[in-house]
């Protein structure tokens, strides 16, 4: 039980430190090289929050001689890559928030995988409202990776 406590205890230090050197990296930018990347191989973790686009899928369909869009909300699958010219030196622990326009809309995210590279997550809308939201409207994922 004691080494659970101390394993936490370390990771939300290592969280806290990180936090402080995002808050820094954002504030001043990170080094990048002449493309816009970081090295991440040097680093133990980054965060950023990046688009992911519409969170829905749009079909023309024609009903009665009419055309019309119709709107699903299927489960999505995103690739994510880091934007690092180097990799993680490992695979780095991902956490992950989804953040829509309407606060309205509620999302659910699971990992699929990790790599030093990217990750995939699934991303579904699971609200259920009386009176639903049935507009398109685009989706980010924000999210921290570090290297344990």
């Amino acid at each position: 039980m004691l080494s659970r406590a101390v394993v936490l205890l370390s990771f939300v230090v290592c969280v806290l430190s990180l936090d402080l050197a995002l808050e820094h990296t954002l504030e001043s930018g990170a080094p990048k090289d002449q493309t816009g990347r970081i090295d991440c191989m040097s680093r133990r973790g980054f965060g950023e929050c990046r688009s992911l686009g519409l969170d829905c899928v749009e079909t023309v369909v024609t009903q009665d001689g009419n055309q019309a869009i119709q709107i699903q909300f299927p489960m999505l699958m995103h690739k994510v890559y880091f934007p690092c010219s180097q990799p993680f030196a490992r695979t780095p622990l991902v956490m992950t928030t989804i953040e829509g326009q309407d606060n309205n809309k509620l999302y659910a995210s699971s990992m699929r995988n990790v790599t030093e590279e990217y990750f995939t997550v699934n991303v579904q809308r699971v609200d259920d409202v009386d009176e639903p939201d049935m507009h398109c409207s685009d989706y980010k994922i924000c999210y921290i990776a570090i290297v344990v």
